[in-house]
């Protein structure tokens, strides 16, 4: 499942679908961190640990950055019920040094909280 990524819709403030990747190995509970990305252009305050460039992956087409203050977990039950229910659609895996790129900036990222540094291990 690292490296997947998927569009959904988790929030139910959002009205739009976002990319978003999981980035580690599931827990012992079934866990894996998820991450955001989300467009740069307007925004005021980025994280700009990890900026996302057009072409780095085929879903990113402007600049884009990972906010790691919205990072999460998600159970594997969860994401594929998800797809069942199709509220969750699967896109292009991540190419292995993106994920890396993503991985290490979650670990230098001082928005990640605090909770889900343990699956640093599972990257």
């Amino acid at each position: 499942m690292k490296g997947r990524t998927f569009w959904v819709t988790l929030d139910p403030w959002e009205t739009k679908r976002h990319l978003r990747f999981v980035i580690s190995d599931p827990d012992e509970n079934n866990l894996v961190m998820v991450v955001h990305m989300t467009k740069a252009a307007g925004k005021s305050r980025i994280d700009r640990t990890c900026i996302l460039i057009p072409g780095e992956h085929p879903s990113i087409r402007v600049q884009s950055y990972i906010d790691y203050r919205r990072a999460g977990t998600m159970s594997i039950e969860e994401i594929h019920a998800l797809e069942s229910s199709q509220s969750l659609h699967f896109g292009e895996d991540l190419p292995q040094r993106l994920l890396l790129r993503i991985q290490n900036g979650a670990k230098i990222s001082g928005n990640v909280r605090r909770r889900l540094e343990p699956f640093f291990r599972l990257f």
